[in-house]
């Protein structure tokens, strides 16, 4: 989900100064300072919904101070396939110059935006390798580089080693140490994930190192680690099979949670055919340990077990059968509360298990 929040008023002042510290530092949104003219802010929105209509993933994101001389350089790490990139800078008199591998200006730019205190750039098939971004800007400046690509990390916190996406915690707990599990959407293309940084306020606080737990699968896991308590994002540093560098940072800001209710993630409807096996699953999300409960509704018959933490919960049919619809309960109680949800089940099938 992208929020976008329009503000008015003097942007010189200490509050406009100090909302752009925080949104710039602690979230990937891009804060500029633009005239209040109709046409430069449809342009603006036009391009911000254009890029993030997109399989968009971030390489890179630096904030800084007013910057002197040459202004400052950053390092941008392309991977091979990529379809198109785009950097946004933000500040008083923002520049932005993009340099390729080989150290040469690039020509195939698209300038999407071009107002005073506002840039987005892209370029089409960027060559693989390791750009230059310098950026000069008379006030604190926000830098994004940004790519459509079907490769992405997805990642998850836990207090237990799992190598199960499904069984992962948005957040880690506020003051418990968590692994970190990451899954490669495209094992075939990555090859290793070496390091996590973990950044707050902009800056690197800690770089965790990562085994592999399943390659084939794209698995990872970094070590356990007690994460801040204050809001931070992830930068994952990879490599392809063809060995360059790939990263990608957290799309949105982690806040650590302090250990609450668990949630149930499941589909409130499900179809399936009789005749086949089945297993009802669903996600119990909890910092601590949880007893998850299972039963059809009038049942006598409850299914009951005790998950450490975060845990995929199943009802299994060996063979389905139209008298197994009709509505089951999830309850998943841990030390802080306890919560129910309530699933429908619809069998539709062969008529010899009409009323086997």
């Amino acid at each position: 989900m992208k929020i976008y929040f329009l503000l008015t008023g003097v942007c010189g002042s200490e509050p406009a100064e100090s909302f752009f510290k925080l949104s710039t530092t602690s979230t990937m949104g891009q804060v500029a300072r633009i005239d209040k003219n109709p046409s430069v802010i449809r342009n603006i929105t036009q391009a911000l919904k254009d890029q993030f209509q997109k399989n968009t993933v971030v390489f890179t994101s630096k904030t800084g101070p007013p910057t002197t001389g040459d202004g400052e350089k950053y390092k941008v790490h392309v991977p091979p396939n990529t379809p198109e990139m785009t950097v946004t800078g933000s500040g008083s008199g923002v520049q932005v110059e993009l340099k390729d591998p080989d150290g040469s200006s690039v020509k195939n730019i698209s300038k999407l935006t071009a107002t005073e205190n506002f840039k987005i750039l892209t370029v089409l098939d960027p060559a693989p390798g390791k750009w230059t971004v310098t950026i000069k800007s008379n006030s604190m400046f926000k830098l994004v580089a940004s790519a459509v690509s079907d490769i992405d990390i997805d990642f998850g916190f836990s207090t237990v080693p799992t190598d199960d996406i499904m069984s992962v915690a948005r957040s880690p707990g506020e003051d418990v140490e968590s692994y970190l599990l990451l899954n490669v959407s495209d094992p075939k293309t990555v090859f290793n994930i070496s390091v996590v940084d973990i950044l707050v306020d902009g800056s690197t606080v800690e770089s965790l190192p990562v085994e592999a737990v399943n390659v084939h699968n794209g698995v990872f896991r970094a070590e356990r680690y007690k994460y801040p308590n204050k809001s931070f994002r992830i930068r994952i540093n990879a490599f392809t099979h063809d060995g360059y560098q790939l990263t990608r940072e957290s799309l949105t800001t982690i806040q650590s949670q302090e250990p609450g209710p668990p949630a149930i993630e499941c589909k409130e409807k499900m179809l399936a055919s009789a005749g086949v096996a089945f297993n009802m699953t669903c996600t119990v999300e909890s910092h601590t340990e949880v007893e998850v409960k299972m039963y059809k509704e009038g049942s006598t018959h409850t299914h009951t077990d005790r998950h450490p933490v975060t845990a995929r919960v199943s009802i299994s049919f060996l063979v389905l059968r139209k008298k197994d619809s009709g509505y089951y309960i999830i309850e998943a109680t841990n030390k802080a509360g306890k919560v129910t949800k309530k699933i429908q089940l619809m069998v539709i099938g062969k008529n010899n298990f009409e009323s086997s």
